[in-house]
């Protein structure tokens, strides 16, 4: 069973025979207005049984820039493959280059602009060993790696707390 067909392809085969082959096309990321981005970086209208898969990320940024999300993506997604986490939202502001990365467990990364937001979610990455052996916990946190030598970490309850009116 294919639920979403990417290509269909005609094969001859010998005398007057005929295979039709058809080439899924997989969602890789949840898009606003029930859209989501396939893995060739296509957005298509999900039908509506469909539309709300709430195993795939949210990707937060303008049309333009789903290819460099999707890229950055697979990037991330190949580094937490060992990791308990998964991406949960992905935000790009192009007019800003300002990445912003939302993992499993209440987590937020404030990756900074283009150039350096995998280096900093790399550095962030290596630094969880080091977390874990002080007894810190990583979940609950944001974690602003916009400092060219190190980062901020602060409660992401404590922080809603401090915003209400």
């Amino acid at each position: 069973k294919v639920t979403w067909v990417s290509n269909v392809f005609l094969q001859r085969l010998s005398g007057d025979r005929v295979a039709v082959v058809l080439q899924p096309m997989h969602a890789v990321a949840r898009l606003t207005a029930g859209r989501w981005l396939t893995e060739s970086g296509h957005v298509v209208c999900a039908p509506r049984p469909f539309a709300s898969n709430d195993a795939l990320p949210i990707f937060d940024g303008q049309d333009a820039d789903y290819p460099k999300m999707l890229a950055f993506y697979h990037q991330v997604k190949k580094a937490l493959q060992q990791q308990p986490w998964q991406i949960k939202q992905l935000r790009y502001r192009a007019f800003s280059g300002q990445w912003q990365l939302e993992l499993q467990g209440n987590i937020l990364l404030r990756l900074g602009q283009d150039a350096w937001a995998y280096p900093h979610f790399d550095r962030w990455l290596r630094a969880q060993p080091f977390l874990k052996k002080k007894h810190l916990s990583i979940e609950n946190h944001y974690y602003d790696m916009r400092y060219p030598d190190g980062f901020s970490v602060g409660s992401l309850h404590a922080t809603k707390q401090q915003h209400r009116p």
